[in-house]
């Protein structure tokens, strides 16, 4: 039996069932695991997300790069959830990905590379390899990754490790997360919010209650969140403090790296985590509270289209969020057409008291998360 057959049949009766989903290399891991009898007991799904379309598809959303650290992270948070509901539960499951950019009958400007991350209910794991570019056959190269994956997962499980055959100079770079208990039960449902207090203290409850809140992914915290924060607290007269919804409507659910790496930007000011992806669920959980918004989310929040077609919908969605004491402070934004702010919008009749607009003169920042995400794109290729 060899030494992979060996770890294979282990992790079949590991009684550690994964999903896997794997693109751009590796999934001869698939064929691996269930080429060894006992695959039924542990392999619940493999999907190949390979086209652009279909990735983006998994994903809900197209990823800022298709082969990357938040990719692979995004990958397997679905995988995770995939497996979660396929299993009837979440506490035992792996959710693994691999995302690789390997040798192509085009030559590939960047490296030959491979992400690798697992998601479960306890840790999220993330691997990362360079290949000697030049050095392997692609045949080779889908060898290499999908012994990373393998090994990845047979660590995720709890099991011993598995061989990998690098060559001189490469090195498997690892991050192996496990939050704090609080944040673990925001992410399994069992609290709807915890606190991250100026410190970096994580707490159940905040001192202070915040009079308004300034909700995002902060990937990453920029001069104009900031910016806006003080000015929100100079507007409002009293404490301000940031949102993080680890669930989002849209997307798969963060990861424990992610929120480790997002949750570290914030020292000085306090941070909300919860589990509340629409504001009708941030306003349930924060009532009489003053929601600190971009143009783009105001927008969408007086627009039926974002309420299945329904104004009657949208309609009912603001009358609750008034009976909550929502209120919104919106800033403006640069488009095409110039800095446009809310007072350019036609609120729906009779809603007009929940939105406040941030005057140009008070705040502007012509800068996003998204455009710096790519700027550190393009200066790390």
């Amino acid at each position: 039996m060899s030494s992979w057959e060996s770890h294979i049949r282990e992790f079949h009766s590991s009684g550690r069932p994964a999903v896997l989903a794997i693109t751009g290399g590796g999934t001869a891991a698939i064929s691996r695991l269930l080429g060894v009898p006992g695959g039924s007991r542990s392999v619940l799904e493999a999907v190949v997300p390979y086209a652009n379309a279909s990735l983006a598809e998994w994903l809900s959303r197209e990823p800022d790069s298709f082969c990357s650290a938040d990719t692979a992270l995004m990958m397997a948070a679905v995988a995770w959830q995939r497996a979660a509901r396929l299993a009837g539960d979440g506490q035992n499951v792996i959710g693994i990905a691999c995302t690789a950019s390997l040798v192509s009958d085009t030559p590939k400007q960047g490296a030959h590379r491979c992400w690798v991350a697992t998601q479960s209910a306890h840790e999220t794991r993330l691997v990362h390899l360079v290949l000697n570019k030049g050095a392997r056959s692609r045949e080779e190269e889908e060898s290499v990754a999908a012994d990373l994956v393998l090994a990845t997962l047979f660590a995720a499980a709890g099991l011993g490790a598995a061989p990998l055959s690098l060559l001189a100079g490469e090195s498997v770079d690892q991050h192996v997360t496990t939050p704090p208990l609080l944040v673990r039960e925001v992410w399994n449902g069992e609290r709807s919010h915890i606190w991250s207090l100026p410190g970096g203290e994580i707490a159940g409850h905040m001192p202070e209650p915040p009079v308004g809140l300034i909700p995002g992914s902060f990937n990453p915290i920029h001069a104009g969140h900031r910016e806006l924060h003080k000015v929100a607290q100079e507007i409002l007269g009293g404490p301000v403090a940031f949102e993080l919804a680890i669930v989002n409507a849209d997307k798969p659910p963060l990861d424990f790296y992610s929120i480790k790496q997002r949750h570290a930007q914030f020292v000085a000011e306090p941070l909300a985590v919860t589990r509340a992806p629409l504001f009708i669920d941030k306003a349930r959980l924060f009532p009489n509270t003053t929601f600190v918004v971009g143009y783009d989310t105001a927008v969408r929040l007086i627009d039926p289209r974002f309420y299945n077609q329904s104004a009657e919908r949208m309609h009912a969605a603001l009358a609750e969020l008034r009976k909550l004491g929502a209120r919104f402070l919106v800033a403006g934004r640069l488009t095409d057409s110039g800095f446009l702010t809310f007072d350019s919008l036609a609120v729906p009749a009779g809603f007009g008291d929940l939105f406040e607009s941030i005057p140009e003169s008070r705040f502007r920042a012509d800068i996003s998360s998204t455009g710096l995400r790519k700027a550190a794109r393009v200066e790390a290729d």
